[in-house]
């Protein structure tokens, strides 16, 4: 790759520019955690692209370019600051839509460089439900109770269709269409099988971000190695599933606690303030809804009805109050039955970094000798995105009905100071008494002007009589 690098660069001759209103460059990490400069950053179109197999690039089937090159144009679309594709401006004019990392030769999201990325990754142990929550959150199931009430939408953001995609797709049909659950994932394996295009129309103004969603296996979560790919993320969803935690075998290390101490170490060290950690109960369809901590925190913010999903909580907005309410419930349930796990937590992360959540994506207890499971009622799914959403600023946040009363009492206060003294004098019922204890009423007052012969208009005269 860097036998590329240097060929391109030796190539390149001129400064790219970006046109008037666009803003710089967003840096962007390739699959392996390499930032990428502008120029790291190549494009191609299909002609000698062998990446519909592979995902990528050979260096030696054809000719790429950067946004350095000479004799090229670059296309943009309204995310701006980089272009989404580049023109060649020979007699040969060529298209080239396809986005490849030097450093790794993997195809890009179309996107990349324009946009700020969320990099989500489920981590935990085995068994704890990481790839179905990936496959729902790839679902249109799920795509569509995100983006009702929402003015946001999801959209594929890679040039040509990855493998992992392809497999995953495939997974997710059966998954929700047949009820058959997925295989373990391989050891060793990190996936990126979705990288989306969000769009919002919030307050009148657009905004993108690309939305990339990770699935790692369970046992390379278990032994996390400095160099691990996982580590490029910014967003950690660590799930602890239900039936381990409430069933600790005593003198045995809990695999979600295990996989904390692997992941943890290497956050504080190589991420520093770059990540956000969440740490998420799986399989809370397993939880007593009646036990102490977690009263009202089981109160489902999603619900199924005609083979559709639809948001409760989050319907109106992110809903942060009632979703902070049940961070703290779950904060409680696992001070009290994971002290030692929750206390290293709350020690070693910051809490700006760290928060709290429940999910059963299936929301029932699987099959495990056919691999199957029955009547699918996912709990609390959306609450796996929507706050990261909220805060990058894709999804509109909830008006508390206080804020409406506010709104509405300034625009009535606004609405009476820019009436005049008669206006308001005319509603005022002590007016009105004080007129009739004269004898007068405000239906007889002419409020036409007379002519200019000394007479006093009578509007003026109460007017005068009211301020004096």
């Amino acid at each position: 790759m860097n036998k590329r690098k240097n060929k391109l660069m030796s190539m390149t001759s001129k400064i790219f520019e970006p046109p008037k209103n666009r803003n710089a460059y967003i840096p962007y990490t390739d699959s392996e955690g390499n930032i990428l400069k502008e120029e790291d950053i190549q494009f191609t179109d299909t002609t000698g692209f062998r990446g519909r197999r592979s995902m990528i690039w050979d260096e030696d089937d054809d000719e790429t370019y950067t946004v350095l090159s000479d004799n090229v144009e670059a296309v943009y679309d309204d995310a701006g600051n980089f272009p989404i594709s580049l023109k060649t401006t020979d007699k040969n004019s060529r298209n080239l839509p396809i986005k490849i990392s030097t450093y790794t030769g993997e195809t890009l999201a179309i996107h990349s460089g324009s946009c700020p990325v969320i990099d989500l990754i489920f981590t935990g142990p085995p068994g704890a439900g990481k790839t179905v929550a990936a496959l729902m959150v790839n679902s249109s199931l799920f795509k569509d109770c995100i983006a009702s009430n929402a003015m946001c939408s999801f959209s594929d953001d890679l040039p040509v269709v990855s493998p992992a995609s392809k497999r995953y797709k495939k997974m997710e049909r059966k998954l929700f269409a047949e009820g058959q659950l997925p295989p373990p994932t391989a050891k060793g394996e990190l996936i990126i099988p979705y990288q989306y295009y969000v769009t919002a129309k919030i307050n009148g103004k657009k905004r993108h971000r690309i939305f990339r969603v990770h699935d790692v296996d369970g046992e390379s979560c278990l032994a996390v190695d400095w160099k691990n790919k996982m580590l490029a993320c910014t967003h950690f969803v660590l799930l602890l599933p239900a039936d381990e935690l409430l069933s600790k075998t005593a003198g045995r290390t809990a695999y979600y606690e295990q996989c904390l101490n692997e992941l943890l170490p290497k956050l504080r060290a190589l991420k520093s303030d770059d990540y956000k950690l969440k740490i998420v109960i799986s399989k809370a369809d397993l939880l007593d809804p009646k036990d102490f901590y977690l009263a009202g925190a089981l109160e489902n913010s999603v619900r199924m009805s005609n083979g559709k999903l639809h948001k409760i909580t989050h319907k109106k907005g992110f809903d942060e109050e009632a979703y902070n309410d049940r961070s703290q419930s779950v904060q409680a349930f696992l001070q009290a039955e994971a002290p030692n796990f929750y206390w290293s937590l709350v020690n070693q992360v910051d809490k700006s970094k760290l928060s709290f959540g429940l999910l059963s994506t299936l929301g029932c207890s699987p099959d495990e000798e056919n691999n199957t499971y029955g009547e699918l009622d996912p709990m609390f799914v959306d609450e796996l995105i929507i706050p990261y959403l909220a805060e990058e600023g894709v999804y509109p946040y909830k008006v508390s009905e206080n804020e409406d009363e506010e709104y509405e009492e300034d625009e009535e206060k606004e609405e009476i100071e820019k009436k005049g003294f008669w206006e308001r004098f005319q509603e005022s019922d002590k007016a009105k008494k004080f007129l009739k204890s004269m004898g007068l009423d405000l239906e007889d007052i002419d409020d036409e002007e007379e002519e200019e012969d000394g007479k006093t208009n009578k509007k003026e005269k109460y007017k005068w009589e009211e301020v004096s």
